[in-house]
């Protein structure tokens, strides 16, 4: 009986609903794979190497949901950088957040955002224009932060110097392209070997609210209403493209590539949502209700 209330309270928000969605910059910020990511990895020779995955199962943030990213080291020195391109308006301001868990004593985890680009093989640290490093938070064990955490990055980290929320630079409305990272690692050539386990998943870099508006044309529309297992998307050029899925509070709830022109949604909760559909020549708001 719930689930039919539910719905048809969602159904007539279909029809009358207009507001604002706030929109998520991150691609693959549920880490569930590393679509969206670019990877570097830093260690001296010999190797070894850290051990990394997306979409780790096995452990994961209790902040967290699904697979998350896992990353673990036996020895002195390593790093894994892993980042993207973003482009954002400069003035605007965007909000941080990350799930984080860390089961060592020694190590840094941050998240930083720059317009300077990382160099494989260089050690990534950008710089502001006020020569303060470019970083959003951080855990770091040799500033008391991050021995055994299981919390985020915004309420736990002891380490925050770029402004929050973050206001991309340049010219107020303009186009500017910068890179999100997350660098995680460990340094002590005091003892022989570190041992060091890091978890992070739903990374997010939440920005400006857009309009929704029922009223507005599109060629893109969705079915069944309301869906149940599987939703339907038909328009020009889906095939491939991403849908960012969020709930009428706007969080980013689920991300998929639209296969056939559908995509699956039975662990959705019953409701009303909105689909971002971002493609080489998509960028288009959808609404949909689940059963």
């Amino acid at each position: 009986m719930k689930k039919k209330v539910y719905t048809m309270i969602a159904l007539m928000a279909l029809v009358s609903f207009s507001g604002l969605l706030a929109q998520e910059m991150i691609v693959g910020g549920d880490m569930e794979s590393a679509d969206g990511w670019t990877v570097h990895l830093a260690t001296p020779n010999p190797e070894p190497y850290p051990d990394y995955e997306f979409g780790y199962t096995t452990d994961s943030p209790t902040a967290g949901s699904g697979g998350c990213f896992h990353m673990s080291y036996t020895g002195q020195y390593c790093q894994v950088l892993i980042f993207q391109e973003i482009t954002l308006q400069a003035g605007v301001e965007y909000t941080v957040s990350g799930a984080f868990k860390g089961v060592t004593n020694s190590f840094w985890s941050e998240i930083l955002i720059s317009t300077t680009a990382p160099v494989d093989g260089i050690d990534w640290k950008p710089k502001t224009d006020d020569n303060e490093d470019a970083i959003a938070y951080a855990f770091n064990t040799w500033q008391g932060c991050g021995e055994n955490v299981d919390g985020t990055y915004q309420d736990d980290a002891c380490v925050s110097i770029l402004p929050s929320p973050y206001v991309a630079p340049g010219e107020t409305g303009s186009d500017v392209l910068v890179y999100f990272g997350i660098k995680s690692g460990v340094y002590n050539f005091d003892v022989d070997a570190v041992s060091m386990e890091v978890m992070i998943d739903n990374v997010s870099l939440m920005g400006p609210v857009v309009a929704v508006d029922n009223k507005s044309a599109s060629q893109y529309t969705c079915y069944p209403i309301p869906a149940d297992n599987v939703l339907n998307i038909s328009g020009p050029e889906i095939t491939g493209a991403t849908i960012h899925i969020y709930n009428i509070n706007g969080q980013m709830v689920e991300e998929h590539t639209i296969d056939n022109s559908s995509v699956p949604v039975d662990d959705l909760a019953a409701g009303l949502y909105f689909g971002k559909i971002v493609g080489d020549n998509v960028n288009e708001i959808v609404k949909f209700v689940k059963e």
